[in-house]
């Protein structure tokens, strides 16, 4: 088995389905807001195949996602990020095919809009350019200061 990696970022375009805001309480006090928000990304800036010269090669992938509100500042992230959608063409062609999650992890980034939340996941392919992950779906909770 051979595992290959592509050296630049891919992007996504989100569309969030559901976003949930609250404070987040303990005892008397409010210690900010809990926000939790659940979506797909479907636009990637590079589709996310197996190997295309062999359904034994594992192909490494890196997607960013920005999404959610905008933060004056966060305190915890609790991120979850799974395939939602996956494509086989030719399934009776390939021998082996498999797909993996390997790490998600969240850090806060400035764009034009303000603070956001960027969801950073790490995933493999395998089972030649015939086989494609075609979604993400993810959800989240999050603990900070929402911009009112």
């Amino acid at each position: 088995m051979t595992t290959l990696s592509k050296a630049e970022k891919i992007t996504s375009e989100t569309l969030t389905t559901s976003l949930s805001v609250g404070a987040f309480k303990g005892g008397d006090q409010t210690f900010g807001d809990m926000v939790v928000v659940s979506g797909y990304a479907r636009k990637f800036s590079e589709r996310l195949i197996g190997g295309e010269d062999s359904d034994e090669d594992d192909i490494k992938y890196e997607v960013e996602m920005t999404v959610g509100p905008v933060w004056r500042a966060i305190f915890d992230v609790s991120p979850v990020v799974t395939r939602s959608g996956f494509y086989h063409s030719d399934p009776d062609e390939d021998d082996a095919d498999g797909y993996e999650i390997t790490k998600c992890e969240w850090s806060l980034v400035e764009t034009d809009e303000g603070k956001k939340i960027r969801l950073r996941t790490n995933l493999r392919v395998r089972g030649s350019d015939s086989h494609e992950i075609t979604s993400l779906a993810f959800q989240l909770t999050a603990i900070g200061d929402l911009m009112k």
